[in-house]
């Protein structure tokens, strides 16, 4: 096995991630993940996707070395502009206890310090006590929660299951454009406007009701699933009902996977009505320095 250049750090090998190639990330991310909550298992193209889309940065980014430079702990980061999102973090369950986690967190950090980055980011999975605690330890408050939700495909339906005065509209890459650089919402990281726009094949549509007041959706139209919800100004019940009805009803075979949805949106439960379940629950922390 050829040398890896060795990271400072006081108590544990380090390697950059960036010395390593997307299919020994991918086999040591799902290695750490064996017996996690969540797994969501990656192959190298699903890691070289992950890293593209959200800005991923493997010079920033580290993995933990055991005495023998074998990987045995896997840190990543993206970087936008003064920001961070630490992720993908995990040691295998053999190293746990052993400060790797610790190590790893220090190198981000003092990554992130040095590219000018004042606020750091992240999600860590509701139960995932361990992690939680590490992150808090290192300064990170939690700020809300977020769910991963689904829905699974619906076939059969006819009948509309909204307010048929509200004027529909499909949207134009222009159009859809306009929109994403009007948010005002709040997003996490995956569901920023550069995370949307890189995923590509985006669908939009408008909705206009009777008193003139619209809004929209935009979202990202896969193959076999739809994904990366991002929801307009709330109207009511009505106009969140029906931009949700058209976005089905012109995909009817496709799952619907959606990540991120904060607990106190107003559209959640407008979802709930229209079959959506909570998969999990995830914590948003921040650090501001």
């Amino acid at each position: 096995m050829t040398p890896h250049a060795a990271v400072e750090h006081p108590s544990r090998p380090l390697a950059l991630a960036s010395e390593f190639s997307y299919d020994v990330l991918a086999e040591l991310y799902n290695n750490t993940r064996v017996d996690y909550i969540v797994p969501m298992p990656m192959n190298a193209a699903k890691m070289r996707e992950y890293v593209t889309l959200y800005d991923v940065a493997l010079d920033h980014s580290f993995v933990a070395l055991d005495g023998h430079g074998q990987p045995v702990g896997l840190g990543m980061m993206g970087v936008r502009g003064q920001r961070a999102w630490i992720t993908r973090l995990g040691i295998l369950p053999s190293q746990r206890g052993r400060g790797l986690g610790q190590s790893l967190m220090d190198a981000m950090l003092g990554a992130a310090g040095s590219s000018g980055c004042h606020t750091l980011q992240l999600e860590v999975i509701h139960g995932n006590d361990p992690a939680r605690r590490l992150f808090e330890v290192n300064g990170f408050t939690h700020v809300r929660d977020v769910l991963v939700v689904r829905r699974p495909p619906r076939t059969g339906q006819t009948s509309p299951l909204f307010d048929p005065s509200i004027q529909l509209q499909d949207l134009s890459a222009i159009q859809i454009e306009r929109c994403l650089a009007a948010r005002t919402d709040t997003p996490t990281w995956l569901d920023e406007t550069p995370s949307v726009l890189k995923r590509g094949n985006l669908r939009g549509l408008s909705a206009i009701d009777p008193h003139g007041r619209a809004s929209w959706l935009v979202y990202h139209a896969g193959l076999l699933q739809l994904s990366h919800f991002v929801f307009g100004p709330y109207i009511d019940e009505g106009v969140a009902r029906a931009l949700l009805f058209a976005a089905h009803n012109a995909h009817p075979k496709s799952d619907t996977k959606i990540e991120n949805v904060p607990a106190d949106s107003p559209y959640w439960p407008v979802m709930m009505s229209m079959g959506y379940l909570s998969t999990f629950t995830r914590q948003e922390m921040v650090l501001t320095r």
